[in-house]
């Protein structure tokens, strides 16, 4: 908290008292800080696996806690690192609300997270992630 005041001008340079997005994603900006103090970067995993031609290994990688179950909070991530669309904020906040409305549809045991086989069914979550990508890459 003591540093606070030193950290805001770093955030707010323009000192009007909001972080505009330009200052929020700059290089000295607040998301640059908490990535660097508060996110624990995951380097030693290596690249995101392709979840086209690799679901085991795609839904491992974001199985952050190594339940055996992903998390709505883990697939979001899981698809902005995959389709690289950290940085439209818009788009990653309807990402948040398309998940959270079909997930009921591939949690089919209710229990609020998508085990393994939830997501490698059949049409399953994993299916259906690449369905929906490949036909938002065919009609853009």
């Amino acid at each position: 908290e003591k540093d606070l005041p030193t950290l805001w001008s770093r955030w707010d340079p323009s000192m009007d008292g909001q972080i505009q997005k330009e200052e929020f994603l700059g290089p000295q900006g607040l998301l640059s800080f908490v990535k660097e103090h508060f996110v624990k970067l995951k380097n030693d995993k290596g690249p995101v696996p392709d979840i086209c031609t690799h679901k085991n290994e795609w839904f491992a990688y974001f199985d952050e806690d190594s339940s055996g179950e992903l998390s709505q909070e883990e697939v979001v991530r899981g698809l902005i690192k995959s389709f690289h669309i950290g940085q439209d904020l818009r788009q990653v906040e309807v990402l948040k609300q398309t998940v959270s409305s079909v997930w009921f549809m591939f949690d089919s045991d209710g229990s609020g997270e998508i085990d393994k086989q939830e997501f490698l069914n059949a049409d399953g979550m994993a299916d259906s992630l690449i369905a929906s990508r490949q036909y938002s890459q065919q009609n853009h």
